[in-house]
């Protein structure tokens, strides 16, 4: 009867699934449409099928609207729902049967677009049924004027009969002479439309009543819907029967029946529930892993990321800490929370209205638990039980919340396994150490009434379905949603209570969701993600002391910090006072918060814990007890905490005379004004100044080297440096490892916010392309060209292409060497090699670079380029080597017997046949490598290597740019890497004999006998 054409079928599906991932892919939010006077607008979309007579009817209508057109309802529908389309304009019919089908929060505006639209048969001209048209009116005018076309409107559309009824499909013969065969879509309800696997609607139960009226054989064969006019015209085809419109161009190729009947045309629109809950789509939200709400958010919050939690706990916490926008749950699980906790709020609307049950086992015990369960429930519905029951759990008054001791209920009819979660208040949870809730109420009063001995299983939420499926329980209850899915493993009894879906989210001073980061207290701040430089101990206890439930955010620099607060990853950053005032004066956009955070503490410098480094610790501590007595050193703290760049010189350390030696000093370089980089790279700040004051005074000289502050006290710890200066203030953890100096400053912490959006001081009014332009040129003005900062990425990029380059040189070289040594295959050196190669692509190259750094090179004084140099060259001479096994053995080994035979040593063998041939397989990964090599450069800052990456993020910490500078650096790196992949390709055009000159390509070869080679 059913003949799917399975290709078409298969290809449509997948066409449809890619066209609907890409146009899902954005996020949009409909507008709110009261009225028809609202669509003709150009900020209205509105979808309609673009090939049906609605369609016009909506442009005549609204000529000024956009439209996006529909194959078939399911994905307008779908489109409606996730905001893609403001409005969506259909049949009357259509709609009344998506509602009834559980299309939820949409509403049809009052009111008819245009007349109702005639709906038509398409008769194809190549039908082997004689007179088919005419006997297809025939039936049409007969069927009107006996009722049954109305009566069969009335069942689909009014009633929601979905049946075609038996004594209908029993009367088309099985084996008849006349054969009939019609195309239609499956996808109009309720006109053609499948209910499980088979097709079903109007148009199809009117062909069964046809088919028995000519006496013949009806096969349908189902197409999508822009095939269907095709195949109507066609061979394939007798009739078309899907809800067409005849319009003069489909007369064209095909003839039309009579009028069958008329739709109407509506316009559907989200209703205001569905407008407020879209606001989320595009956001994070949590869900309980197992529950129906992971399906209901991907549904309606598509472009979503759904966070899966495996309990309650974890999901709320996830709000509080501000890691999703909002919990997707049942309302009354919710509403506790909500009315005990004053830091949630229901977001407005609903995702989903629905029906909860307790479950059982598809068993017979489990039949008969379920018809026990639904007689006593349908009693304690009608006597008012169940409404007292709701009121006690579901009210405020946690006095009438007690549940009978159910330990000594008799076991008269035996007991019975109940699964349960125990985290769903207030239907099952634990209160005072017992099972309590709604649910729990109702399960104990019929284990009571029918004699039953409850066993309770608490577990999961997710483990409750799968216990009662697998029949190791015999009821499950907690809160379970009866959906389709369900029901094939699980029989559900009739509903206990219904309820919806909703978001919880945190709350502000106005009870909506905290979206624009305006905070004005500690208090406020807590459960949210706070941001703290990696390192700094003394912080990361404040934030856990103060703020115990917020999630701390480590970044390494705070140029990073910055950017998160602007991006709103983290809520607040903690910042010494005076970086905080250079920000805030710089940015616009920053505000610390009014209150006291903790007590004043010490900043001072740190030295190795040796004999030298306490001598040194000691010296420059009397220094700074001098310049504090004779005021020197306030009048240092206050140049450098001004504003603005006059005035703050420096002694040029660099030629101070070096009678007891130079001094090597660590500091970070990114934190203006304790110590920053600014013009010609000099590294600057009144930390800077103390020192250079000081190794002056003393007679030494001075070299100060930037370098990420994580990796400082590592390097002083080891004695890279003989001392350091990036605002550390000495604690207990640290005194451990490095002696600390007399304090030279006393700062205070504070907590940094952005400013309200009504702070933030407005743009001018002028042009957005204008702005635009003034943007870009701020941006290269304060990255390249004040402060002639176009210098440090000079140095930067030198700093980089030497590692890199140098790298290659050393690696190809070193790998090709280590290779020639295992070409012999001896047994030691290849198992030797196997292991340091495995051992330097096993290691982090960061992991590497500290490990080559502080403790191999620990005691050397050397630079810490040609430290990144003997790491780079390590990993990608492993690589090289690993190249030239694979690439060798891909040439056939006939080549070096041939190579032998002809009288070659095994060297001019390999160097003059094998190689050549080798390097055309590892050629394309070489090139790889080298883009990979000077990409994995940028984390050589770890070792006070100052390259490309490294000078971006100390541009960054001087402009505070969130992006211009990042992109600065990529666009380098990426002509870099063209470079290097240019100079590659160009050695593999000359090695790859297809693309050598023909004059070139016997170079090498020695010629003999005088032939002529031409």
């Amino acid at each position: 009867m059913l003949k799917l054409k399975q290709n078409t079928i298969i290809l449509l599906i997948m066409i449809m699934a890619m066209a609907v991932t890409a146009f899902m892919s954005g996020t949009s939010y409909a507008k709110a449409i009261t009225s028809f006077s609202q669509l003709n607008d150009p900020e209205i979309t509105i979808g309609t099928d673009g090939a049906s007579p609605l369609h016009y009817i909506a442009l005549k209508n609204f000529p000024d609207a956009g439209y996006i057109y529909f194959w078939d309802s399911v994905n307008g529908f779908l489109a409606l729902q996730t905001g893609k389309i403001d409005a969506y304009v259909l049949s009357e019919s259509e709609t009344k049967t998506a509602v009834r089908n559980g299309l939820e929060n949409i509403r049809i505006l009052p009111g008819y677009l245009g007349d109702p639209v005639p709906v038509a048969a398409g008769i194809s001209r190549k039908s082997k049924i004689k007179d088919l048209k005419e006997k297809f009116n025939a039936f049409i005018a007969e069927n009107k004027a006996n009722g049954t076309i109305d009566e069969i409107l009335r069942r689909w559309v009014d009633e929601g009969d979905t049946r075609i009824p038996d004594d209908v499909k029993a009367k088309v013969p099985k084996n008849s002479d006349i054969h009939l065969t019609v195309g239609t879509t499956g996808t109009v309800m309720p006109f053609s439309y499948f209910i499980g696997n088979q097709i079903s609607g109007v148009d199809i139960e009117l062909a069964y009543r046809f088919a028995a009226y000519l006496g013949a054989e009806l096969e349908f064969v189902v197409y999508d819907f822009s095939s269907a006019l095709t195949v109507a015209s066609s061979e394939n085809v007798d009739m078309a029967l899907s809800s067409l419109f005849a319009t003069p161009e489909r007369e064209e190729t095909m003839n039309f029946s009579d009028n069958i009947y008329d739709v109407k045309a509506v316009v559907m629109v989200l209703d205001d529930d569905a407008l407020k809950v879209n606001s989320f789509n595009g956001k994070r939200i949590a869900v309980v892993t197992g529950s129906i709400h992971d399906k209901i958010v991907r549904e309606i919050l598509p472009s979503s990321e759904i966070l899966s939690f495996e309990n309650f706990a974890d999901a709320i916490g996830a709000v509080l800490t501000g890691k999703a926008a909002a919990f997707a749950e049942d309302e009354e699980i919710l509403r506790p929370l909500v009315r005990e906790n004053d830091k949630f709020a229901f977001a407005e609307g609903y995702l989903k209205t629905f029906e909860y049950a307790p479950i059982f086992a598809k068993t017979e015990r489990g039949d008969e638990l379920r018809r026990d369960f639904n007689e006593y429930l349908k009693r304690i519905k009608s006597d008012g039980t169940l409404h007292q029951i709701e009121d006690i759990w579901l009210g405020d008054d946690e006095s009438k919340k007690i549940l009978p001791d159910y330990e000594d209920y008799p076991d008269t009819n035996g007991s019975i396994r109940i699964a349960v979660s125990n985290e769903s208040p207030p239907f099952d949870y634990v209160s005072n150490g017992k099972l309590a809730g709604y649910e729990v109420d109702v399960i104990l009063r019929f284990c009571r009434e029918k004699g039953y001995k409850p066993e309770f299983m608490p577990g999961r939420f997710s483990s409750v379905i799968p216990s009662v499926a697998s029949n190791k329980c015999d009821i499950g209850m907690t809160i379970l949603t009866i959906t389709p899915e369900r029901a094939e493993s699980v029989n559900f009894s009739d509903p206990i209570y219904t309820g919806g879906s909703r978001l919880l989210v945190l709350k502000t001073r106005d009870n909506k969701a905290n979206t624009n980061g305006e905070y004005k207290s500690v208090a406020e701040l807590n459960g949210h993600p706070i941001g703290v430089q990696t390192g700094n101990d003394e912080w990361d206890k404040m934030v856990r002391k103060l703020m115990p439930q917020s999630e701390i955010v480590y970044y390494n620099t705070f140029a990073d910090i910055m950017q998160a607060l602007f991006t709103n990853k983290i809520a607040a950053f903690l910042a010494d006072k005076p970086v905080y005032e250079l920000m805030a004066a710089e940015t616009g956009k920053l505000t610390a918060i009014n209150e006291k955070i903790d007590e004043a503490f010490d900043i001072a410098f740190a030295f190795p814990k040796t004999e030298a480094g306490k001598k040194l610790c000691d010296e420059l501590s009397e220094y700074i007890r001098t310049i504090k007595n004779n005021g020197e050193l306030d009048k240092i703290i206050s140049k450098w905490t001004s504003a603005g760049e006059s005035g703050k010189t420096l002694p040029d350390y660099k030629k101070f005379p070096a009678d007891n030696g130079v001094l090597t000093m660590a500091t970070e370089g990114e934190y203006a004004p304790f110590n920053y980089i600014r013009n010609n790279n000099e590294i600057a700040g009144f930390e800077i100044d103390i020192a250079a004051g000081f190794c002056e005074s003393l007679g030494y000289g001075l070299n100060v080297t930037a370098m990420a502050f994580d990796a400082i006290l590592p390097a002083i710890a080891s004695g890279k440096f003989d001392f350091a200066g990036a605002s550390l203030a000495p604690g207990d953890e640290h005194s451990k490892n490095v002696y600390f100096s007399e304090p030279y400053y006393q700062s205070r912490s504070v907590l940094v916010v952005m400013k309200s959006d009504n702070a933030i001081p407005e743009q001018q009014d002028i042009s957005k392309f204008a702005s635009f332009i003034g943007d870009i040129k701020g941006s290269l003005d304060r990255t390249f060209i004040r402060e002639d900062r176009w210098q440090l990425f000079i140095e930067g990029i030198a700093n980089t292409m030497i590692i890199t380059v140098l790298a290659i040189i050393f690696g190809t070289i070193s790998g090709f060497i280590i290779y020639l040594f295992c070409r012999s295959g001896n047994i030691f050196a290849n198992a030797l090699t196997d292991l340091l190669i495995w051992l330097v692509k096993g290691t982090p190259i960061v992991v590497l670079l500290m490990i080559l750094y502080y403790v191999i090179f620990g005691s050397v004084n050397i630079n810490g380029i040609w430290v990144a140099v003997i790491a780079f060259s390590m990993t990608f001479g492993s690589s090289f080597f690993i190249m030239l096994r694979f690439g060798t053995g891909a040439v056939d080994k006939g080549q070096t017997e041939a190579a032998y035979a002809l009288g070659f040593t095994d060297w001019q063998t390999f160097f003059t046949v094998i190689l050549p041939q080798a390097a055309l397989h590892f050629i394309t990964t070489y090139k790889v490598e080298v883009t990979n090599l000077i990409k994995s450069t940028s984390i050589v800052g770890y070792i006070a290597v100052q390259d490309l990456t490294k000078m971006g993020d100390i541009v960054r910490s001087r402009t505070y740019e969130a992006f211009f500078p990042l992109l600065a650096v990529a666009a380098i790196y990426f002509i870099l890497a063209g470079i290097l992949n240019i100079i590659v390709r160009i050695i593999q055009n000359r090695i790859t004999p297809s693309k050598r000159k023909k004059e070139n390509i016997l170079n090498g070869i020695k010629l003999t006998g005088g032939e002529n080679h031409d």
